[in-house]
């Protein structure tokens, strides 16, 4: 006797309709989820760049006073896409020293990093 085996009803896989309603699904996932991206990779670069700028910033301060001995003045001066801003004045309370200022900006204006220190008249870092 030959055995006949059950006709299939369906073929095996996913209908037209199914993977369309995924694709739908998954683009409608990432419509949500990339913005939240954007946001979070713009976050960590200005970050970075906050980072980078303070460190910048403190390496100017290290510098002051070791090849010669500073000079009450204000200069201004490019690095990358950032101004600098370095200012050294007589310290307010303290004679015989001067304060010196650094700061960072970004090319919109906005503060990035700054930092100050005192140094002796003679060049001496305190």
């Amino acid at each position: 006797m030959i055995r006949r085996s059950p006709p299939k009803s369906r073929r095996a896989g996913y209908s037209l309709f199914e993977t369309l309603l995924a694709f739908a699904l998954l683009a409608a996932v990432l419509a949500v989820l990339l913005p939240g991206q954007s946001q979070l990779l713009k976050r960590f670069s200005r970050s970075s760049e906050a980072v980078l700028a303070q460190d910048y910033t403190h390496s100017l301060l290290d510098l002051i006073g070791l090849d010669e001995a500073p000079q009450p003045r204000a200069s201004h001066f490019a690095y990358r896409d950032w101004t600098i801003s370095q200012d050294i004045t007589g310290h307010p309370e303290i004679s015989g020293f001067l304060r010196v200022t650094v700061t960072v900006f970004d090319d919109r204006g906005r503060v990035l990093a700054g930092g100050s220190r005192d140094v002796a008249r003679g060049g001496v870092l305190q």
